[in-house]
C-alpha cells in the first residue's frame, strides 16, 4: 500500500513540539547551568533558577516556532511537487 503525506496540520506541529521541546531544553539548561564547570558556577542557585526557567522558555519558544514554519514551508511544498511517500506492508503475523 502506497501513501502519501500532503498535509500536515502547522498548530498540533506546535503542540507537540512544545510538549517536547520543554522537556527538552530543561534538561539542556540543567545541565548548562547547574553542572561544575558550566558558566555560571559562581552564581546563587537563585539566578541558576532563573537562568533555567528563562533557557527553557526561550529554546522551547524557538523550535516549537522553527517545527511549525517547517511545516508550513512543508504544505506549500505540497502543492507545487509532492509530498513523502510511504510504502505500507501487511506483516505476516
Amino acid at each position: 500500500m502506497n501513501y502519501e503525506i500532503k498535509h500536515i496540520q502547522p498548530i498540533s506541529v506546535l503542540v507537540n513540539t512544545l510538549r517536547i521541546f520543554i522537556i527538552v531544553g530543561f534538561i539542556i539548561a540543567i545541565f548548562t547551568f547547574y553542572l561544575p564547570n558550566s558558566a555560571m558556577r559562581y552564581s546563587s542557585f537563585v539566578q541558576k533558577l532563573g537562568a533555567v526557567a528563562i533557557f527553557t522558555g526561550v529554546y522551547t519558544l524557538v523550535f516549537s516556532a522553527i517545527a511549525s514554519f517547517v511545516s508550513v514551508l512543508y504544505n506549500l511544498w505540497v502543492t507545487k511537487f509532492g509530498g513523502i511517500k510511504i510504502r505500507l506492508e501487511q506483516s505476516p503475523d
